[in-house]
C-alpha cells in the first residue's frame, strides 16, 4: 500500500521502494519501484493548482493527477514504467485530500474506465 508522506517530503510514494525520477516542470517528480510501478511526489508547486489537471509530460501517460474543486485529488499508479509513448494499464486508483496543510490517508477507489490501450 501507499506511504502518505508529509507535505514536507513532498508526497505519496507507492511501496515506499522508490528510486529518484526525474524533476517536471510541473512541480511534480516520479519515481518506480522494483516492480515498475509508478509514484507521483508532489512538490509545492503542485499543492496550489486545484482545480486543474497536471500532465506527465514526455509521454502519453497524462491527467494522472485531477483536483476537483473541493480540493480533492486522485492518484493513478499504473502496472508498468512508460516506454516512449506506450500507454499503460491502470492497476490502482488512489485518492487523498489536501486540506489544512495536511494530507489524509489515501484511500482506494474504483479505477473506473482507467485502462490503457
Amino acid at each position: 500500500q501507499p506511504i502518505l508522506l508529509s507535505p514536507h517530503t513532498q508526497g505519496l510514494s507507492f511501496n515506499g521502494v522508490a528510486r529518484p525520477g526525474a524533476d517536471l516542470a510541473s512541480g511534480l517528480t516520479y519515481s518506480s519501484d522494483r516492480e515498475g510501478s509508478i509514484a507521483l511526489y508532489f512538490g509545492a508547486k503542485t499543492m496550489s493548482t486545484e482545480g486543474k489537471k497536471i500532465m506527465w509530460e514526455g509521454s502519453s501517460m497524462n491527467d494522472h493527477v485531477r483536483w476537483d474543486k473541493d480540493g480533492k485529488f486522485i492518484v493513478f499508479t499504473s502496472t508498468r514504467m512508460p516506454s516512449n509513448r506506450s500507454m499503460v494499464s491502470w492497476s490502482s486508483v488512489w485518492q487523498s485530500e489536501y486540506r489544512d496543510g495536511e494530507f489524509s490517508p489515501p484511500q482506494r477507489v474504483t479505477p473506473d474506465g482507467m485502462s490503457g490501450e
